[in-house]
C-alpha cells in the first residue's frame, strides 16, 4: 500500500516536472528524453525509444532513445507503418500494443537482428500513443537485454509513461497549429486588426504587414475615424452589421474604396469588447464594374442599331424582355407592342441551336431566317433566351436562282458535248442510209425478202440512235436504275471513233464480270464523252486513248474532287491516254467550274466540274491517278443485290478455278473467256498486259492459272511468265503464239511455262491441257 502511495506520488512529481518543461518552452526532444529517463530510472534495465508518427508518408520516424547508441537511432529512422516488420510499426498500424519476448524468434525481425546483437537486446514492448481522437501521434518503446514479457507493474509503469508522451505529443501539435495561425496572422495578404471598443475613438491595435502596406503606415494606437472619415457606417458595426462599404484615406491623404468585414471579439463575461476587422481595397472592383456597366450599355446600343440582325430577348416562358429595330422591321412588331408578350413562334427557345426555321410577321406570312439562340442567366434577372436571327428571304431566292442557272449550264455543257459527237452521229447516219439505200437498189433487182429485213434493221438502229441522241440533248429527271455499262460503253466509243483522228488509237478493255451500276445511261454518255475528248485535245498528232471496265476490289485511294476516303468495291470505268499528263500545279483545279486549259471558244470549263457533280449525287468518286497521260478513275456504286465476283484475300491460296487471260485481241480474247465460263471456269479477260499485271501483282495467289498470248504491247508472254513465276514460281501458265523468233517450246519449258501452243490452238487441244494443271469444275 506504502509502495503505490509513493509511486503515486512520484508519478505526480514525474508530471508536474514535464509540465513545468513544456511551460518553459524547451525543445520537444528534450522534454521526451526526460520521459524516457524517469521511466528508465523507476525500472532498472529498461531502455526508451519513442517514435513520431508521419501519417503523410505512412511511416515513423525521429527516434528519441537517449540510453541506446545513435546507431540504434539511425537503423529505426524511419520505420513503416506496416502489419509486418518492426514491432513498432505493427504497434501502430495495429493501434494496440505488440509485445516481442524474443526478438531473434521472429523472422519478420531478421533485418534487424545485426543492430539489436549489437545493442545487446532481446525483448522490446512497443505501445501507440494515440489522441483523444484515437488517432495515431507516434509509438513509445521498451527494449530489454533479457527475454520476456512485462509484469504488471511494468505495464502500468509503461501506461504512465505512454500518457506522459500524449500530453507532451498533443501540446506539441497545438503548439505548432498556434504558430501557424500566428504566422499567417501577421503574413496573410489580407489587411486585418483589433479595434478596442472600450475606448470611444476605437483605437486600433495588433495591424498586420499588409493592413500597414494598404495605408502607408502603421495604425496601431490611431483611431478608426481616422482613415474612415464617415462615421455611418461604422455606426452598426458593433451591433448588427458585420459589412460596411465606405470611402477610406491613408496616411498620405489619398483615398480609395474599402470592404470592412467584422467579427465581434467578447471577454470571458460575454461582454463585447474588440473587433476582429478585414479591410480590402475594392477600388479596382467598383472600376470594373462600372466598365462593365458601361459596356453592357454599349452593347446593348448596338444590339439596338446593328442592322438586318434581328436580336430578341425572352424570358423562360416566352414574353419578350427585348426587342431591338432589326426585329421590328423582320417581324412587323414595334418594340412597345412585342415586350412583354408571348408572340406567336417568337416565344419558342432553339437553345445553343444554329438552324433553319419560319416564323410569323405581324401580317400573318412567314419569314425564313437562320437563328441561334443562348440562355442567359443575370444576376437579378433570372434566366432570358438570347435569339438572334438573320432573314434568308433574299438568301432563299438567291439560291433558287443558282440552281436554274446551274441546270442551264449542265444543258449547255451536255449540248457542247453533243456538238462534239456530231461527226460521230453523222457517221454513223450515213452508213445506215447507205445500207438502205444499197438493200433498197438490190431490192429493186431482185426481190429477196432477206433485203427487205436489212433495211428494217438499219431502220430501227437510226432509230433507236434518234431516241439515243434526242434523250441525251433534253433535260430529264435522273433515275436510279441499273445500268450495264458494257454495251453502253461499247455505243459511245463507237460513236467517239468517228471524231478521233485515225492517228489517234481508240481502245477498250472491258470486263464481262462488271455488274450493272447506278447510273443513268444519258450520265455515262456524258461522262464518257467528256474524258474521251478532252483526251483527244490534250494528245499529239498520235497517241493513244483506253476506256476500261472492271469490278474494282480497291486499295486505298482519296477522290480527287471532294478529297474523302473511297470505300469499296466499286465499278471502276476508266479513260487513261499516252498524253503529257496533267501538271502538278493545277490538279487542284481542274474540277473547278470554267476552269480549262484549252483556248478562247474551244472548252467551256464545264466538262470535269459536270463529271464531278454526277458521280457524286451517284454516291461515287472520281481519282485522277498518277501517269504517264492523263488517267481518270471513275468509281461508281454498283446496283443493289448485283452480283459480285467471289471475294479473295492475299496470301488465301489459289481460286480454284479462276483463269487469267491475257491477249491483245479484243475478239480472241472474249471468245477465250467465254468458253472458259462455259465450262465451269471463272475468266479474268484482259487486251493490255501492262492492266493485266498490275492485277496480277495486286494479288498473284488470285489465279489457278494464266492463259496468255506471246505478242503483245508493254509486255511480251514471255516478259509476263518470267516476272510472275518470280513472284508465284508454282503459277501454271500457257503460252499461245502465232509466230515468234524469240522464243520456241524449248525456250518456253526452261522459263518454267507448263505448256506452249502455235496458234491456231483448238478449243478441245487447250482444255485438256487446263485439266491437268487446274482440275475441270465439276
Amino acid at each position: 500500500m506504502a509502495e503505490n502511495i509513493f509511486m503515486s506520488s512520484q508519478h505526480q512529481s514525474d508530471r508536474f516536472e514535464i509540465l513545468d518543461l513544456l511551460l518553459w518552452g524547451r525543445p520537444l526532444n528534450e522534454v521526451l528524453c526526460k520521459v524516457c529517463a524517469q521511466h528508465e530510472a523507476a525500472y532498472p534495465g529498461h531502455h526508451c525509444s519513442i517514435l513520431f508518427a508521419d501519417s503523410l508518408n505512412h511511416q515513423l520516424r525521429g527516434c528519441v532513445a537517449p540510453s541506446l547508441p545513435p546507431e540504434f537511432a539511425q537503423a529505426v529512422n524511419p520505420l513503416p507503418i506496416a502489419l509486418t516488420g518492426s514491432c513498432c510499426g505493427k504497434a501502430a498500424a495495429l493501434k494496440e500494443p505488440v509485445l516481442a519476448d524474443n526478438l531473434f524468434e521472429s523472422a519478420d525481425l531478421e533485418p534487424f537482428f545485426p543492430i539489436l546483437r549489437q545493442v545487446g537486446m532481446s525483448s522490446c514492448w512497443s505501445y501507440p500513443v494515440l489522441d483523444s481522437q484515437k488517432q495515431l501521434l507516434g509509438t513509445f518503446s521498451v527494449l530489454r537485454g533479457q527475454t520476456g514479457l512485462p509484469t504488471r507493474e511494468e505495464n502500468e509503469g509503461i501506461a504512465r509513461a505512454v500518457d506522459l508522451t500524449r500530453l507532451v505529443l498533443e501540446r506539441q501539435e497545438r503548439l505548432q497549429t498556434i504558430r501557424t495561425l500566428d504566422s499567417s496572422y501577421f503574413s496573410t495578404q489580407t489587411s486585418i486588426c483589433f479595434c478596442d471598443l472600450r475606448s470611444p475613438l476605437m483605437l486600433i491595435h495588433q495591424a498586420n504587414d499588409s493592413l500597414c502596406q494598404l495605408l502607408g503606415g502603421n495604425p496601431d494606437g490611431h483611431p478608426l475615424g481616422d482613415f474612415f472619415p464617415e462615421r455611418e457606417p461604422f455606426q452598426a458595426l458593433d451591433r448588427v452589421s458585420n459589412r460596411a462599404i465606405t470611402p477610406a484615406r491613408r496616411f498620405d491623404g489619398s483615398e480609395f474604396h474599402c470592404e470592412v468585414n467584422v467579427l465581434r471579439v467578447c471577454d470571458d463575461y460575454g461582454e463585447m469588447t474588440r473587433l476582429f476587422l478585414t479591410f480590402h481595397d475594392i477600388s479596382e472592383r467598383l472600376a470594373n464594374q462600372a466598365a462593365l456597366a458601361e459596356s453592357e450599355a454599349r452593347f446593348r446600343r448596338i444590339f439596338e442599331e446593328v442592322p438586318h440582325v434581328a436580336v430578341r430577348g425572352c424570358s423562360p416562358d416566352g414574353k419578350v424582355r427585348f426587342w431591338n429595330r432589326a426585329s421590328e422591321k423582320l417581324f412587323g412588331y414595334t418594340a412597345e407592342e412585342a415586350i412583354g408578350q408571348a408572340l406567336p413562334r417568337c416565344g419558342e427557345a432553339h437553345y445553343s441551336s444554329s438552324n433553319e426555321y419560319e416564323l410569323y410577321r405581324k401580317d400573318g406570312t412567314l419569314v425564313p431566317v437562320f437563328g441561334t439562340s443562348v440562355p442567359l442567366t443575370t444576376p437579378g434577372v433570372g434566366m432570358e433566351v438570347y435569339t438572334l436571327e438573320i432573314d434568308l428571304s433574299q438568301l432563299k431566292e438567291t439560291e433558287r436562282e443558282r440552281i436554274q442557272l446551274l441546270q442551264l449550264l449542265l444543258q449547255a455543257q451536255k449540248m457542247e458535248a453533243l456538238g462534239q459527237l456530231t461527226g460521230g452521229i453523222a457517221h454513223d447516219f450515213n452508213n445506215i442510209l447507205a445500207t438502205i439505200l444499197g438493200n433498197l437498189e438490190l431490192a429493186r433487182l431482185d426481190p429477196d425478202p432477206t433485203l427487205l429485213e436489212e433495211i428494217q434493221v438499219a431502220a430501227e438502229r437510226a432509230r433507236d440512235l434518234t431516241q439515243r441522241m434526242l434523250s441525251y440533248s433534253h433535260p430529264h429527271p435522273s433515275s436510279r436504275t441499273a445500268t450495264p455499262l458494257l454495251e453502253p460503253i461499247r455505243e459511245v466509243c463507237r460513236i467517239l471513233s468517228a471524231v478521233i483522228p485515225s492517228s489517234i488509237q481508240l481502245r477498250l478493255n472491258l470486263s464481262e464480270l462488271a455488274p450493272p451500276a447506278q447510273l443513268d445511261p444519258v450520265e455515262l454518255h456524258q461522262i464518257l464523252a467528256n474524258l474521251v475528248i478532252n483526251a483527244r485535245d490534250e494528245l499529239p498528232e498520235q497517241g493513244l486513248i483506253e476506256v476500261g471496265l472492271r469490278y474494282a476490289e480497291l486499295e486505298s485511294l482519296v477522290c480527287s474532287s471532294c478529297l474523302r476516303p473511297v470505300e469499296g468495291p466499286l465499278v471502276e470505268v476508266w479513260v487513261r491516254d499516252s498524253g503529257p499528263g496533267i501538271p502538278a500545279e493545277i490538279r487542284s483545279r481542274i474540277f473547278d467550274p470554267f476552269f480549262t486549259t484549252k483556248g478562247v471558244g474551244k472548252g467551256s470549263g464545264l466538262g470535269l466540274a459536270v463529271l464531278h457533280r454526277l458521280v457524286h449525287e451517284r454516291g461515287g468518286h472520281v481519282v485522277v491517278a498518277p501517269g504517264p497521260g492523263a488517267h481518270f478513275r471513275v468509281l461508281l456504286q454498283p446496283a443493289p443485290n448485283s452480283p459480285a465476283p467471289p471475294p479473295t484475300a492475299a496470301n488465301s491460296g489459289p481460286a480454284p478455278n479462276k483463269i487469267m487471260v491475257i491477249d491483245d485481241e479484243p475478239m480472241l480474247a472474249r471468245m477465250l473467256g467465254k468458253l472458259l465460263v462455259s465450262r465451269g471456269y471463272q475468266a479474268d479477260v484482259y487486251t493490255d498486259s501492262k492492266l493485266a499485271w498490275e492485277a496480277f501483282t495486286a494479288d498473284p495467289q488470285a489465279y489457278a492459272a494464266v492463259i496468255t498470248d506471246q505478242t503483245m504491247p508493254n509486255k511480251t508472254g514471255d516478259v509476263f511468265a518470267r516476272e510472275a513465276l518470280a513472284l508465284r514460281p508454282d503459277l501454271p501458265i500457257l503460252l499461245c503464239t502465232g509466230f515468234s523468233e524469240r522464243i520456241d517450246a524449248d525456250a518456253a519449258h526452261a522459263i518454267g511455262i507448263r505448256f506452249f501452243f502455235q496458234k491456231p490452238v483448238k478449243p478441245a487441244t487447250l482444255f485438256e491441257a487446263l485439266a491437268q494443271v487446274v482440275p475441270a469444275p465439276g
